[in-house]
């Protein structure tokens, strides 16, 4: 798989996934980490976000 990502940081806001599935910023999260960014993802809902990093690791990616 490529990493065009590698050794890049993301900081993304608004990066949690609702339970009817990820939206734009969830989905942006999953999408660089899979690529091999390291990812932090900020949302105000924390349970969120923690679906958000359970979706990435799926992906493979370390977020």
């Amino acid at each position: 798989m490529s990493q065009p990502l590698q050794s890049r940081i993301a900081l993304i806001f608004g990066a949690g996934a609702a339970e009817s599935g990820p939206g734009n910023g969830a989905a942006i999260a999953i999408r660089m980490a899979s690529q091999g960014a390291v990812v932090f993802a900020a949302d105000r809902d924390l349970e969120a976000a923690r679906r958000t990093q359970r979706l990435a690791r799926e992906q493979g990616g370390p977020l």
